[in-house]
C-alpha cells in the first residue's frame, strides 16, 4: 500500500499540484527585537532569515508568531527552510514536520532545503542521504510541503556525480507523491561546472528536477544580474542542447530564490534588494523549443 495514498487506515487528503511560481522573502524582511544569531554575525539581527526559524525556538514560539505574521503581511507566501540547521539546533523529524504543518495552517507555503555544505558531509552522498530519508516519508504523509531543494550550494561540496545520486533516490521517492524538486548552485551556476556542457546536468534530470533555484552572483550590478537571468532563460527555454520538457509539460522552470540574499546579510536595505527582485522579475520572456521561459517567481524579495 503506497504511503501517500494511506496513513494508518485513512485516505490521505489529496495533495495539491507542485506551485510553479514562487513567492517570498529568504532574506530580507526585517523584524524588531530578533536575537542574534552567534554563527551568522549578522550586521542587522532583525534581518529574518526564514532558513533560521529553528534557532529562534521550538514550533509556534512568540518570535514565529511575529516573524511569520509580518512575513505573510508584506505580501510573501513560501517560506525556506533548512532541514539540516534544523537538525542543528536539536529538531528531529517530528520536530520539523511540525514547524512545516504549522507554517501551512497560517498561510505559507513551506520549501525545505534537504542538505547543506555546513552540517552535511562533503563528498559523502550515502552520508548525506541518510540525513535526508527519515524525513521523506513523513513529509509525503503530512501533506505540509509541495516542493523542496535538493540542497544549498550543492556543487560547492559535492561533484556532478555525486550530486546525482543524491538526487536520484529522493527524485524517485518524491515525485510519485506530487511533490517537486529543484536544484541551488553556487553563484552564477546554473549547473555543476564538472558535468561538461551545462545541459548535461538537465538531460540527465529530465522526470526529476522541476527547475532551478538560482543564486546570481553578488557583485554583479541590476543589468548584468538581469543580464545572467536572460541567459538562463534563453538555454530553459530550449536552446544550448537544454531539455524541450522536464517534468510536467515544461522545461527548466528558473527561480530568482537568491538574488541580493548575501548583500541584504552585508547590510542592503530591504527596499534595495527590492529594486533588483523586480528588475530580474520584469526579464523578458525567452521563447524556443520548451516554450516560454520566464522567471518564475523570486525568492529573495520583489
Amino acid at each position: 500500500m503506497n504511503e501517500w495514498f494511506f496513513l494508518g487506515h485513512k485516505p490521505l487528503p489529496p495533495l495539491e499540484p507542485a506551485p510553479r511560481e514562487f513567492n517570498g522573502q529568504m532574506c530580507g524582511i526585517r523584524v524588531p527585537d530578533l536575537p542574534e544569531i552567534p554563527a551568522l554575525e549578522l550586521p542587522d539581527p532583525s534581518l529574518f532569515l526564514t532558513w533560521c526559524v529553528p534557532f529562534y525556538g521550538q514550533v509556534s514560539c512568540p518570535l514565529h508568531v511575529t516573524a511569520v505574521a509580518q512575513y505573510l503581511e508584506q505580501g510573501y507566501v513560501d517560506f525556506l527552510l533548512d532541514w539540516a540547521a534544523a537538525r542543528s539546533v536539536g529538531y528531529d523529524v517530528s520536530d520539523f514536520v511540525a514547524l512545516c504543518l504549522w507554517l501551512k495552517s497560517k498561510g505559507c507555503r513551506p520549501v525545505p532545503m534537504l542538505c547543506s555544505k555546513d552540517f552535511d558531509p562533503h563528498h559523502d552522498p550515502e552520508g548525506v542521504l541518510a540525513n535526508i530519508q527519515p524525513l521523506l516519508a513523513p513529509m509525503i504523509t503530512s501533506r505540509a510541503v509541495q516542493r523542496v531543494g535538493i540542497g544549498f550550494e550543492l556543487d560547492a561540496w559535492m561533484t556532478n556525480d555525486e550530486i546525482q545520486q543524491v538526487i536520484d533516490p529522493i527524485a524517485a521517492r518524491l515525485n510519485p507523491a506530487g511533490l517537486r524538486c529543484y536544484a541551488h548552485f553556487l553563484p552564477g551556476h546554473p549547473s555543476p561546472p564538472d558535468c561538461g556542457d551545462t545541459a548535461n546536468f538537465w538531460l540527465a534530470n529530465v522526470g526529476k528536477l522541476a527547475g532551478l533555484f538560482a543564486q546570481s552572483r553578488p557583485e554583479l550590478d541590476i543589468a548584468l544580474t538581469c543580464d545572467w537571468f536572460n541567459d538562463c532563460l534563453e538555454r530553459a527555454a530550449g536552446h544550448d542542447n537544454y531539455p524541450a520538457v522536464l517534468i510536467d509539460g515544461h522545461g527548466v522552470d528558473i527561480i530568482g530564490l537568491e538574488i541580493t540574499a548575501s548583500r541584504q546579510a552585508a547590510g542592503m536595505t530591504e527596499a534595495e534588494g527590492d529594486r533588483f527582485a523586480r528588475a530580474v522579475l520584469a526579464v523578458p520572456p525567452r521563447s524556443g523549443p520548451a516554450g516560454i521561459a520566464r522567471v518564475m517567481g523570486s525568492g529573495n524579495g520583489r
